[in-house]
């Protein structure tokens, strides 16, 4: 199934849930879903991690790296 798709999909249960009025171990028997799972969809749905991941971007920099010659020796056994 395609990530988004399924992020979609978990949307709508997560919907279903909250307006369930159901226990999270209630709603899952119900709907033959592992609870780990509505926890994995909630955290990853929340406004907070959302935002979490759209404000987190990796910032490269460059760098010189000076080469160093030596003569190395490896001494055989």
């Amino acid at each position: 199934m395609k990530r988004h798709l399924l992020k979609k999909e978990w949307e709508t249960y997560i919907q279903d849930y909250k307006s369930s009025g159901l226990s999270n171990v209630s709603w899952c028997q119900k709907q033959n879903l592992p609870v780990h799972w509505l926890y994995y969809w909630l955290k990853k749905l929340s406004p907070e991690t959302e935002d979490q991941n759209k404000n987190e971007r990796v910032n490269w920099i460059s760098m010189n790296v000076p080469v160093v010659e030596e003569n190395i020796h490896i001494a055989r056994c």
